[in-house]
């Protein structure tokens, strides 16, 4: 494994009476150490080690390499760009050349056993407490939806956490130093309002995307070269992601992928998906509800679908919650599921800022689109009309629904009966107000006497409006059928 000087220098401080670091001190570019030759060059990435009183008084040294020193120099190394460690002169050479090569050997060690992590697919843990004792602070590594998969024994999250917790995740999202981390393709240095120390933390993409994420923590002050040394651990990391990316494929029979089949009106194997129910506990006649959750901005920027996902189904058992076309979809066995449970799902709703529209209960599982469809619908409408709501239930809005979607390709004002347009223009003239008094005049269900107290207006005068309103109509406004169309072209001209 490639060093750097900074590594060295720690390695070694208590043999090192001065040093000179370069600005690449941190740079994991040296190779193992070798003695310097009377006549050798300094070569870039390159450890030498040299009697101070045989160097030549004119250094031939290149940028980004380290000289070990017994005694002090030459004035000319001093000045150069160069990593310049020194020991007494007294120091035994062929004891300072075992000393760094052992150093070495440490960090190749390191190295080896990451790489047969990933050789034999091991677990990440066993990475985690290989690599504590080259860190010396606890580590822990999560996934994409923060779910903990490897820590230390003493690390600073709780003993036992599976997770960070969803308050801090929905705390995080709103920290700059949050964003700055998720967009950097670096070592990042920590430090949040929320926690009581600070970390290193990085981020493993795979294909451009938040993989794994693996943070040191501060509980002993970090050496300067702590953030080459995560990002060198991080390597092995992504090497183990990607090699078992293949072997953790979802499984065939996965419920979630039954209901994308289904979705997308496919086709599926009613035996498999027999199958994958029973492994759940569920029925195909069990009673169930569809839940459309609306990502807020947040959520998508940092790739929180599946985070989100294990937090709907923690609180509400019984369910299944997946991504579907940038949205979340929550199958919830209602059979199963106590229904004041249903507080669970709005309390997460409120706590993360989401929103969602729920489908009627249907006890035909085939029947999963045409519910879902409901539940988007509901979510569309409700957003719409009353946006301050959290949960949107279609059967709020199934009659806004019906009146929206009955004029098909036809303009809603060209729903509106002959004399209808006559109508409306007469009231912008003369403000006779005939459409408020039929709406009036429905809203209180054909009661006159309510009606006439609503507008304010004798019962008489009441009656006499809405034989002119029937004359401009050319219908009679009480049938039963032409009640039925007027109320919807009103509702329709409301919106």
């Amino acid at each position: 494994m490639k060093l750097c000087a900074s590594i060295l220098h720690y390695e070694l401080r208590n043999k090192i009476i001065m040093w000179k670091l370069a600005a690449d001190c941190n740079a994991l570019i040296l190779s193992r150490p070798e003695y310097l030759g009377a006549n050798s060059a300094i070569d870039k990435c390159g450890v030498y080690i040299a009697r101070a009183d045989l160097l030549p008084e004119t250094a031939d040294v290149r940028q980004g390499s380290c000289l070990v020193c017994l005694g002090q120099p030459p004035w000319e190394y001093l000045m150069r760009d160069i990593n310049l460690l020194c020991v007494s002169q007294n120091t035994d050479i062929f004891s300072l050349f075992n000393d760094l090569s052992a150093v070495f050997d440490k960090y190749d060690a390191w190295e080896a056993a990451l790489q047969d992590c990933v050789n034999k697919a091991g677990e990440l843990q066993e990475m985690v407490c290989l690599s504590y004792a080259v860190f010396g602070n606890p580590i822990n590594i999560v996934t994409s939806d923060f779910e903990i998969i490897a820590m230390t024994e003493n690390s600073a999250l709780p003993s036992g956490a599976q997770e960070i917790p969803q308050d801090v995740i929905n705390s995080f999202k709103y920290e700059p130093k949050f964003m700055e981390f998720w967009n950097s393709n670096a070592t990042v240095y920590y430090q949040s309002d929320l926690l009581s120390y600070s970390s290193l933390s990085y981020i493993v993409r795979s294909k451009g995307h938040f993989a794994l994420g693996i943070a040191v923590t501060e509980l002993k002050r970090f050496r300067e070269f702590d953030a080459q040394l995560l990002e060198h651990m991080a390597k092995y990391v992504g090497l183990y992601y990607e090699h078992l990316l293949y072997k953790n494929d979802a499984i065939a029979h996965s419920l979630d992928l039954f209901f994308v089949q289904l979705l997308e009106n496919n086709s599926v194997s009613e035996r498999n998906f027999y199958d994958a129910l029973s492994s759940q506990g569920w029925d195909a006649r069990h009673s169930y509800k569809i839940y459309y959750l609306h990502l807020n901005e947040l959520d998508i920027q940092y790739n929180m679908t599946k985070y989100q996902c294990r937090q709907i189904e923690k609180a509400l058992p019984h369910t299944i919650a997946f991504e579907y076309k940038g949205k979340i979809v929550v199958v919830s066995n209602r059979t199963l599921l106590e229904a004041e449970n249903d507080e669970n799902l709005h309390m997460l709703l409120l706590s993360s800022n989401l929103r969602s529209g729920a489908s009627n209960a249907f006890s035909n599982i085939f029947m999963l689109r045409n519910y879902y469809l409901q539940a988007a619908s509901a979510y569309s409408l409700g957003r719409s009309l009353e946006p301050l709501i959290w949960c949107y239930n279609f059967q709020d809005y199934a009659l806004e629904y019906m009146l929206r979607s009955s004029s098909g390709e036809l303009l809603p004002a060209s729903l509106c009966p002959a004399g209808f347009d006559d109508m409306l223009e007469y009231d912008r003239q003369h403000n006779t107000q005939y459409e408020k008094t039929l709406r009036t005049y429905y809203n209180f269900a054909c009661n006159t006497t309510h009606a006439a107290a609503a507008l304010y207006v004798h019962r008489t005068t009441l009656l006499t409006r809405l034989k002119r309103i029937e004359e401009f109509l050319k219908m009679d406004i009480n049938d039963a059928r032409n009640r039925l169309y007027l109320m919807m072209i009103l509702n329709l001209r409301q919106d």
